[in-house]
């Protein structure tokens, strides 16, 4: 009996395990190496540029950076990066709280009079994948 749970056990986390992905993401458009870039991994319209299930920072070389997740579960996503010239862990605004610091998200959206929707940043996440992220 032992034996079958254990084999039950065994299978199971291997199924599990082997739902999890990787994810690479590589930004480009950087003016500089300055600083870092911070990504963002978010999992719902709901916590959209709120709360980040995952998140990497990243020093940039030749104006462009390669961050890798790895055991990301499988699902739906969506990215958010900015480049914290600063180091200050913050993306900076001005005044009338436009961003002065680059920033961009996935499938290179851009949104109007503010951030875009979760819908047009998001993306599945069935097996490993690579997305490139210009900031703007």
């Amino acid at each position: 009996m032992f034996k079958v749970f254990l084999i039950m056990f065994l299978f199971l986390m291997n199924t599990i395990v082997g739902q999890n992905k990787k994810l690479t993401i590589e930004v480009t458009g950087f003016e500089n190496n300055k600083g870092q870039v911070v990504v963002g991994l978010c999992n719902s319209e709901k916590t959209f540029l709120k709360v980040f299930v995952y998140g990497k920072t990243q020093k940039i070389e030749n104006k462009k950076a390669i961050i890798v997740f790895d055991n990301i579960p499988v699902g739906e996503y969506a990215v958010c990066i900015f480049h914290d010239e600063n180091l200050n862990n913050k993306l900076d605004s001005n005044f009338f709280k436009i961003p002065t610091e680059d920033f961009g998200f996935s499938n290179n959206v851009r949104g109007y009079f503010g951030p875009p929707e979760y819908k047009e940043a998001k993306f599945m996440l069935h097996s490993n994948k690579n997305i490139s992220i210009k900031v703007n």
